[in-house]
C-alpha cells in the first residue's frame, strides 16, 4: 500500500498516459494553430472545519489574442477527508463570444478528488480527477479529466510549476461532442508571491484539442493568473 501511494507512483501512472495521448492525437489529424492569451483571477477561501471555497474568473483571447473568445466563472466547494485527499463539487458558467453570431452559453457541473502525495525530487505534487457534466443547447456532455501538477521552489519566494491534463468525452452530443479523446494540455511557468495573500503566475500552456476526426487545433497560450488567498 505504501508503494501504491508514493509520489513516484503518480508519475509512473500519469506521465506515460500524457505522452501516449500526445503522440496519438498529434499524428491522428492535421493540426491548425492559434495563439491565445488567458487572464485568470483565482480566490481561495478557508471556511474552517476542513472546508474551502475556490472562485475563478477567466478571460480567453483567441485568434492570436486579437479578440475575446470566451469568459468563464467557476466556483468549487471542497472538503479535506484526509491529510492528503480532498473531494469537492463545483459549478461554472461559460460564455463563448462569437464574432458573427450570438454568444453561446454553457452551464457546467463537476465532481472531483484531489490527492497531494508529497514531494519527489524537491517538487510538491498534486493529482486531480474530475468528472464534468456540460449542459449546452438542451443536451448534456459527460467529460472526464485527469491532471497532474508539480511546484518547486527555485530560491527565495520564486517557484516553478508545471502541469499536464488529458480530457476524454464519455458520450456523443447533438452539439458536437464525440466520445473519446478531447484534448491534452501541457504547461509550465513561474510564480511569485506579492504579499502574504496575493501572488502571480505566468507561463506557457500548449493545448491540443480535437475538432473532428480529421482536424485538431493546437493553441499556444500565454497564461497569467492572479492568485488571492483569504
Amino acid at each position: 500500500m505504501r508503494l501504491l501511494l508514493s509520489p513516484s507512483w503518480a508519475l509512473r501512472l500519469f506521465l506515460p498516459a500524457f505522452a501516449a495521448c500526445a503522440a496519438v492525437s498529434g499524428t491522428a489529424a492535421a493540426a491548425d494553430h492559434d495563439g491565445q492569451t488567458w487572464l485568470t483571477a483565482e480566490s481561495a477561501f478557508d471556511l474552517g472545519d476542513q472546508w474551502s471555497l475556490d472562485l475563478e474568473a477567466q478571460a480567453r483571447f483567441r485568434d492570436f489574442a486579437d479578440r475575446l473568445g470566451q469568459t468563464q466563472y467557476k466556483a468549487t466547494l471542497s472538503r479535506s477527508v484526509t491529510d492528503t485527499v480532498s473531494v469537492g463539487a463545483g459549478y461554472g458558467r461559460m460564455i463563448a463570444h462569437n464574432p458573427n453570431a450570438p454568444d453561446a452559453h454553457e452551464n457546467r457541473l463537476w465532481q472531483q478528488a484531489v490527492w497531494k502525495p508529497g514531494e519527489i525530487a524537491g517538487a510538491s505534487l498534486a493529482v486531480r480527477a474530475r468528472l464534468e457534466q456540460r449542459f449546452i443547447a438542451g443536451d448534456t456532455g459527460w467529460r472526464a479529466r485527469s491532471r497532474i501538477s508539480a511546484k518547486r521552489t527555485l530560491g527565495g519566494d520564486l517557484y516553478a510549476y508545471g502541469s499536464g491534463e488529458v480530457y476524454f468525452f464519455l458520450n456523443d452530443t447533438r452539439w458536437g461532442a464525440r466520445s473519446g479523446f478531447d484534448q491534452l494540455r501541457l504547461g509550465a511557468g513561474l510564480g511569485f508571491p506579492l504579499s502574504d495573500s496575493v501572488g502571480i503566475e505566468a507561463g506557457y500552456l500548449n493545448r491540443l484539442k480535437r475538432i473532428n476526426r480529421a482536424e485538431d487545433q493546437m493553441s499556444h497560450i500565454i497564461s497569467v493568473t492572479l492568485k488571492l488567498s483569504m
